[in-house]
């Protein structure tokens, strides 16, 4: 004769470790989803990042500066401009460096960068200028790869700024050093002025008396 109560016990006793073993499954699993988030977010908040933006150097030489904005040192960076940008530059040594630039690579300290130029002044006559476009390449010190996409338009590119010259540095550290002369100057005369006026006091009360 079966023994149902026994029975019934059994089975509701394989159903709860049933449940309990797939709620550990789900918690186990969570737990390592988790870890492994809070791993790839420290993996990206210490992590080499190269940004790139256009400059303009001493209002003559146009340019891309390579940025390290991250936490970590970028190692083998590497820029691959489009085809169509390359032939689109019209002075010859530009393009030349832009053409030599292909595949080379350089080591860039977080907070540091690297320039390297595409055009002068004439750059700007250039209509319909073509999106200067590609792939930054790079890796950090776990040989971990990191490839970006840009691509700047350069016939309204906004932030394009420009680099004071040295003789404009040294044209506004002249003005300022004669600014401070002029001042002394001033306060040197008014000082002539003021121990003239009492010397000349001085002898005529000299001469009243």
């Amino acid at each position: 004769m079966t023994d149902w109560p026994m029975f019934w016990i059994t089975v509701v006793y394989v159903i709860a470790t049933i449940a309990i073993c797939y709620f550990n499954y789900c918690s186990a699993k969570a737990t390592r989803d988790q870890l492994n988030e809070m791993r790839r977010q420290e993996r990206e908040n210490n992590r080499p990042i190269i940004a790139i933006e256009v400059i303009y150097i001493n209002r003559a030489l146009l340019g891309f500066r390579l940025i390290n904005e991250g936490k970590r040192v970028a190692y083998d960076v590497s820029v691959d401009l489009s085809n169509e940008f390359i032939q689109s530059i019209q002075e010859h040594q530009f393009k030349k460096q832009l053409i030599s630039q292909q595949g080379k690579r350089c080591i860039i300290g977080t907070g540091n960068h690297y320039d390297f130029y595409f055009g002068s002044n004439m750059y700007f006559e250039i209509e319909n200028k073509v999106p200067a476009s590609g792939f930054i390449s790079y890796t950090d010190s776990a040989q971990r790869k990191y490839k970006e996409e840009f691509s700047i338009d350069l016939g309204d590119y906004a932030t394009m700024y420009s680099v004071e010259s040295h003789d404009e540095k040294l044209e506004k550290i002249l003005k300022a050093q004669n600014q401070k002369l002029e001042t002394i100057s001033k306060s040197i005369m008014n000082l002539s002025k003021s121990i003239t006026a009492k010397t000349n006091q001085e002898i005529n009360n000299s001469l009243s008396d």
